[in-house]
């Protein structure tokens, strides 16, 4: 009889089953990486990692992103590693801000 298209191979049903087993393994390192380090640490790391794996697949393989894509991810890492986070308000500032709240004021 001939093979059903639709059917799963035990191949594709491997396959399925380690990708579940190294995804949950990454998770499960991935929390007690992020417990061991700093949040700033955890987000650099993650940074290189995609990094990394970009780089590896420009060298393995022939098709992978557009240079136009390179591009954009360099553009994004770069903002990502310019971002700051906005300074804390004072007292004062956030008393003022109330006021102007509630009196409409617009600043």
């Amino acid at each position: 009889a001939p093979a059903d298209s639709s059917a799963i191979t035990d191949a594709a049903s491997a396959a399925l089953a380690v990708s579940a087993a190294l995804g949950v393994g990454m998770s499960y390192f991935a929390f007690i990486c992020r417990a061991s380090v700093s949040a700033t640490c955890f987000t650099i790391l993650g940074n290189v990692c995609k990094v990394l794996t970009v780089f590896i697949n420009v060298v393995i393989w022939d098709k992978h992103a557009s240079q136009e894509g390179l591009a954009c991810l360099a553009v994004s890492l770069v903002a990502a590693a310019l971002y700051q986070q906005a300074p804390k308000r004072t007292p004062a500032d956030a008393a003022y801000a109330r006021v102007a709240i509630s009196t409409g004021e617009k600043g």
